[in-house]
């Protein structure tokens, strides 16, 4: 039996490749494009969690991304 899980799922891109990273479980992944990293992640995640010893997800609501404004001294040039 199985079950859908929905996770997060950050994406950046680093050099010429892709990273995802999924921080509920602190899982990555990587491809040439968005989609690869994304599906390589997938694969990762879904391998962690038929392992017999990995943990459940926590309850809790849906996380919520977002980016935030933090002023920053200027540094000398």
């Amino acid at each position: 039996m199985s079950s859908t899980l929905r996770l997060p799922a950050l994406v950046w891109q680093e050099g010429d490749e892709f990273v995802s990273l999924c921080p509920e479980v602190d899982i990555a992944g990587f491809g040439a494009t968005i989609d690869e990293a994304l599906a390589m992640l997938r694969e990762a995640l879904e391998v962690y969690f038929a392992d017999a010893e990995a943990p459940e997800r926590p309850a809790h609501g849906e996380p919520l991304m977002t980016t935030i404004n933090v002023k920053v001294p200027e540094t000398a040039a």
